[in-house]
């Protein structure tokens, strides 16, 4: 098999990109603090976190939300719906964390660096974030 220089560098290319592509979400980030509003809503049971704001890295509002969401969620998230032809199906509840009228979500550059991986509660708690 005769493999060119051309090739080899098509190859190292993709390679770089994937790795920028990897890099980028986390670079690109801006901090938004998540702070309840509406603290009497029933999908409040629906999180570890309640009463407090929530500090997060993320690209937009909407993934802070979503990441915080995953991040503070518990056991209830997932209910099962009734049978259809005999089958359960599992359906996601809604967390506060992702309702615009239970939390507000702005960006927060004032407060100090912001660990990548985590969420972070006012009162220091820290829970793991996925990207």
């Amino acid at each position: 098999m005769n493999v060119t220089w051309l090739t080899v560098a098509i190859c190292q290319a993709r390679y770089i990109n994937a790795k920028i592509a990897a890099w980028e979400p986390r670079h690109m980030a801006t901090t938004y603090r998540l702070r309840p509003i509406n603290l009497e809503h029933e999908s409040w049971m629906r999180s570890k976190v309640r009463g407090q704001f929530v500090r997060v890295l993320a690209n937009d509002r909407d993934q802070a939300r979503r990441r915080t969401a995953a991040a503070a969620a518990t056991a209830e998230v997932f209910v099962p719906e009734p049978p259809i032809e005999g089958y359960y199906r599992w359906v996601r509840q809604v967390s506060p964390w992702e309702i615009d009228d239970v939390t507000s979500c702005e960006e927060d550059p004032s407060g100090p660096p912001m660990p990548t991986e985590h969420i972070v509660c006012e009162d220091g708690n820290e829970f793991p974030a996925r990207w």
